[in-house]
Parts: C-alpha cells; structure tokens; sequence
C-alpha cells in the first residue's frame, strides 16, 4: 500500500509540457446574429494557461456584450 501511493505521488511530481485536448480551428466564421463558440483545451503538468491573442501578438480583452 505505502509503494503504490509513494509510486502514484511521484508520477504525479512529473512535468509535462502542454499538449491540446481540444485545439481551436485556424479560423472561424461567425455572425452577429448567431455568433460562435470556439473552444480550446489543453492539459499538462503543470496545468497550461490557455489566453487568446490577436495576429499581432496582443493579448485579447473581454469585449463589451460579449458573453463568454
């Protein structure tokens, strides 16, 4: 009992980088009046910050009316 959890504490130590779970298309379509839900989800150790970003590189904000 006390090799498995010690082996399962170790494992768990492990860095690994981030690999996609569910990776966003290069590009998306929408309207204004039905809009679009475009998702993203990654996993790694430790847990990756997923942030959108514009073509130049800066960070996207929250958009006013926008539900998210």
């Amino acid at each position: 009992s006390f090799l498995f959890s010690h082996l399962v504490a170790c494992a768990e130590d492990e860095s690994m980088g981030p690999v996609f779970v569910k990776e966003p298309p290069n590009r998306v379509d929408f309207s204004n009046g039905t809009g679009a839900v475009v998702e993203c989800q990654a996993r790694g150790n430790p847990q990756p910050d997923i942030i959108w970003v514009r073509a130049d590189g800066s960070a996207v904000g929250d958009v006013p009316g926008l539900r998210q």
